[in-house]
């Protein structure tokens, strides 16, 4: 085998190990700001638990792939940072608009009656677009060094190490999303599904008044004769700053509204359909 045939091989191999570092990339950045809140969610009765990590997994695993061969191709250290500060502000929108529009525009494609009765403003928040921008350029500068290491590396840990490392720059980015919208949006839900639980558990007993306040038990009082249904949890609405807002509960057809104040439910509700979707279009 000559010398050129021996480089070509070498190169294709260090493409696909490029490939496969941009994909993780993209991978990672979902699993966190998305895969975490999907499991919580469907622990806690929500509907559609897992369709935002549906909306952003696949695009951002196809442009980390994308962008991680083309950096490794043109090899260039200033270039690859700059074309990952370019995915990383892709990251970044996505992480804003996923859990919003992108969201509403899913549901109204899967379930038109759910979106009827749901809005969600995008709220402005740079923070999470310069985090994205700022790692993933600085992986950027790090990939090709990675690549190389992994794909020199004789030994399974001296070739999976890069790789985490590489992990661990996306997984800190993706902080950024879980914790200035996701887990603001999922706390609503997880704090009324924990109301009705504990109403459940605790049917008959003796409950002084200041454990049901502070269990959400007072708050779902008014829906005694429901709550032995199966249920289903989605946000409705919710106000600019998150700290109040409206979880729809679905009992198999009927329908009724928890309002959740810093993360308590405060006085829950039966509501009719239109009532709902009033409420969504109110501004």
């Amino acid at each position: 085998m000559d010398f050129n045939e021996q480089s070509r091989k070498v190169l294709l191999s260090k493409l696909r190990y490029a490939l496969s570092f941009g994909a993780l990339a993209g991978f990672i950045y979902a699993c966190v700001a998305w895969g975490y809140d999907g499991v919580q969610l469907a622990l806690n009765h929500a509907a559609y638990p897992f369709l935002q990590f549906a909306i952003a997994v696949i695009p951002c695993t196809i442009a980390g792939a994308a962008v991680g061969w083309l950096a490794y191709r043109i090899n260039h250290l200033l270039v690859s940072s700059l074309l990952w500060g370019l995915v990383g502000y892709f990251f970044g929108w996505i992480a804003i608009h996923t859990s919003f529009n992108l969201l509403m525009a899913a549901l109204g494609i899967l379930n038109p009656a759910l979106r009827e009765i749901v809005n969600y403003p995008v709220p402005y928040n740079p923070f999470i677009l310069i985090v994205a921008v700022v790692l993933s350029a600085i992986a950027g500068l790090l990939e090709i060094p990675l690549v190389d290491a992994s794909a020199d590396a004789e030994a399974p840990l001296g070739r999976i190490f890069p790789m985490v490392f590489w992990s661990v720059i996306f997984l800190l980015a993706a902080i950024a999303p879980e914790d200035n919208f996701t887990s603001q949006l999922r706390q609503p839900v997880v704090a009324t599904n924990a109301a009705i639980q504990y109403t459940l558990q605790h049917q008959g007993d003796q409950v002084d008044r200041k454990t049901q306040i502070a269990t959400g038990m007072l708050a779902v009082k008014p829906l005694s004769g429901l709550i032995d249904r199966p249920y289903r949890l989605i946000l409705g609405t919710y106000e600019e700053s998150l700290y109040s807002s409206n979880v729809i509960i679905d009992f198999d057809g009927d329908w009724a509204v928890c309002t959740v104040v810093n993360g308590a439910a405060s006085v829950c509700k039966r509501v009719s359909y239109a009532d709902l979707q009033q409420a969504a279009r109110s501004p």
